[in-house]
């Protein structure tokens, strides 16, 4: 007798806005060229600068500079991904910690006006799941920092960004 999975909790991570937002994500994910990839990045942090999907249109760029060996841009551009994702943790926490003060009518009552609605809890799997992968990132957006100064020959800033990553508190 297989004990019953808990039920997964649909909409932890980042949400587009709307269709166009999503389609000019996924066109910067699926992008090959670097130099393009870049661009579609820019103009959708430009387009999009509230969006929940900037952290990850920043890690694009990120990968894109290092491939077209521009290692202060790579740096500039992981700061700001480390930045953004910081951010979109927060809004996530703040957004389960407003859910986790409705009443059961306050849910019902929004469920009747969006069936789609989702309610986030800091406590499910799914939260803590995309939080700790959100952590994974910051930290590997340091390690790329990291080397992106060690190819610059730059020892003080690769110790610098080292013990920042060592006193990384989640």
């Amino acid at each position: 007798n297989q004990p019953e999975a808990a039920p997964l909790q649909q909409g932890v991570g980042p949400q587009a806005a709307s269709k166009e937002e999503f389609s000019a994500f996924v066109a910067i994910q699926n992008e090959p060229d670097a130099a393009n990839k870049i661009t579609l990045a820019d103009t959708f942090v430009a387009k999009y600068p509230n969006s929940d999907f900037v952290a990850f249109a920043h890690t694009f760029r990120v990968g894109a500079y290092a491939a077209t060996n521009r290692a202060k841009e790579s740096i500039a551009a992981a700061e700001q991904a480390v930045a953004a994702t910081v951010k979109l943790g927060e809004k996530l926490i703040a957004r389960a910690d407003a859910d986790a003060r409705l009443t059961d009518k306050e849910k019902e009552n929004a469920r009747k006006k969006d069936k789609n609605v989702v309610f986030l809890d800091k406590n499910s799997p799914d939260f803590q799941a995309f939080m700790g992968q959100s952590e994974l990132r910051i930290v590997a957006l340091y390690q790329t920092i990291i080397q992106m100064y060690q190819q610059l020959n730059d020892a003080a800033k690769m110790i610098e960004y080292g013990e920042k990553v060592l006193g990384f508190k989640p």
